[in-house]
C-alpha cells in the first residue's frame, strides 16, 4: 500500500520561498475545486504568498495546505502547484478536518480520441497491443502522477472504442485519496493534450474497505470489485446529478459507511447523507445544496 505526502512539504511560506529560490521556481499556482469538483487555480509569485491565515486576491480567499506541494510537471515556467481550500463551502477543509483513519482507492475511466474523431466499439478488455493504440498515454499518466506524488499503479484498456482506458490509484488517507482523483483528472487532460488528443473521463470510483473487510489486501477491494468494498462512481461533472466533488463524496462514503448504508449515487444522496452525520458542518451542507439547486458550477 502506498504512502503519501506528496513529494514536498513545507512548514512555512518562508520555507517553501527559499525552496523556490534554490530550485529556479518562479510560479506558484494555488489550485482548488468548485462545487462540481473542477480544479480551479491562480498563479502567484512565490513573494505574494502570505507567512500566516489565507491568501486573499481577486475576491478569494484560499487557504495554502503546504503538505501538498508539487513542482507541476506540465507548467513552461517553473511553478510549485500548492493544493488549497477554496473560497465559500469547501469539502476539502471539512475532509481534512475529519481526519478518519480510512484509506480509499480510487480508478479513473475515460476515453481518449482524436478530436473530432468517431469512436469504434471493437476492441476487447485488456486488449494488447497493437490493438490498444493508447497504452503509452496510459502508461506516461501513471509515472507522471507518481513523479507528482500520486500513487498511481497501474492501467489497462477498459473494451470499447480504442482508446477507452483506466488508470489505477493505491489506496491512501482519505483526503490525499481525493487529492489523487483530482490531480488524476489534471494529469489525463494535459498528457492527452501533449498527443495531441482529447480526454473524457467517465467516471472516478472510489473504493473504501467495509466495516469488516474480508481476508486479503485492500488493493484488491480497488481492482476486484466485491461486496466488503464502498464504492462510489462520480459521473463527469456535466451531468447536474452527478456527485462530482471527491471531497465531498469521501465524506458521504464515511458517512454512510458509519450508517451501514449504501453509498450515494448523486449528489443530493452524498448531501442527505452528510445532513444526517456530523460530518459536514450544517452551513456548509445548506450552502453546497443551494448551489446545486442553482445550478452553480455548471458549464
Amino acid at each position: 500500500m502506498s504512502t503519501w505526502p506528496a513529494p514536498l512539504s513545507f512548514k512555512s511560506p518562508k520555507d517553501l520561498r527559499a525552496a523556490a529560490a534554490a530550485e529556479g521556481v518562479a510560479l506558484c499556482d494555488l489550485a482548488w475545486t468548485d462545487i462540481r469538483g473542477r480544479l480551479r487555480h491562480v498563479g502567484v509569485v512565490p513573494e505574494g504568498l502570505p507567512d500566516r491565515g489565507p491568501l486573499t486576491l481577486a475576491g478569494l480567499d484560499l487557504t495554502l495546505d503546504l503538505s501538498c506541494v508539487i513542482r507541476d510537471p506540465f507548467a513552461a515556467q517553473g511553478t510549485y502547484k500548492i493544493l488549497c481550500h477554496g473560497p465559500g463551502p469547501d469539502a476539502r477543509a471539512a475532509l481534512a478536518a475529519h481526519g478518519a483513519e480510512a484509506q480509499a482507492g480510487a480508478t479513473l475511466r475515460f476515453t481518449l480520441a482524436e478530436p473530432g474523431a468517431a469512436t469504434e466499439s471493437s476492441v476487447p478488455p485488456f486488449a494488447e497491443s497493437p490493438a490498444d493504440a493508447y497504452a503509452d498515454i496510459r502508461g506516461e499518466v501513471v509515472t507522471v502522477l507518481r513523479a507528482m506524488g500520486v500513487p498511481a499503479a497501474w492501467h489497462h484498456h477498459a473494451g470499447g472504442g480504442p482508446g477507452a482506458g483506466v488508470v489505477g490509484i493505491e489506496p491512501a488517507p482519505l483526503l490525499r485519496a481525493a487529492d489523487g482523483a483530482v490531480l488524476g483528472r489534471y494529469a489525463l487532460a494535459n498528457v492527452a493534450a501533449s498527443y495531441g488528443k482529447r480526454v473524457c473521463v467517465h467516471a472516478v470510483t472510489f473504493a473504501l474497505p467495509s466495516p469488516a473487510p474480508a481476508a486479503g489486501p485492500a488493493l484488491a477491494a480497488v481492482l476486484h470489485p466485491c461486496p466488503t468494498a464502498y464504492r462510489a462512481e462520480l459521473p463527469p461533472p456535466s451531468e447536474a446529478s452527478g456527485a462530482c466533488n471527491p471531497y465531498l463524496v469521501l465524506l458521504a462514503l464515511t458517512a454512510t459507511r458509519a450508517q451501514e448504508g449504501p453509498p450515494p449515487a448523486s449528489l443530493p444522496e452524498a448531501l442527505a447523507a452528510l445532513t444526517a452525520s456530523t460530518l459536514l458542518p450544517q452551513d456548509l451542507t445548506t450552502a453546497y445544496a443551494q448551489a446545486v439547486a442553482q445550478g452553480l458550477g455548471e458549464g
